[in-house]
């Protein structure tokens, strides 16, 4: 949802390599996950029609969350 706070829960199984870390480039987050285990990242409201990109800690994997 847009323009509200939201919690990013991430879920890691046996994860390893930079898949376990997390960058929100644009909120200045740099997160490294447990190998196994869940994760809340708080994300501050986001106005609507905006788009913030993740990626992996050496850029490899990305995703972008839509708001």
């Amino acid at each position: 949802p847009a323009n509200q706070p939201m919690q990013l829960k991430l879920v890691t199984n046996n994860t390893w390599g930079c898949t376990r870390a997390i960058v929100i480039p644009d909120l200045g987050i740099q997160q490294l996950l447990p190998e196994t285990g869940e994760t809340i990242i708080d994300l501050p409201p986001q106005p609507a029609g905006s788009t913030l990109f993740y990626t992996c800690s050496m850029g490899m994997y990305n995703g972008a969350i839509q708001f």
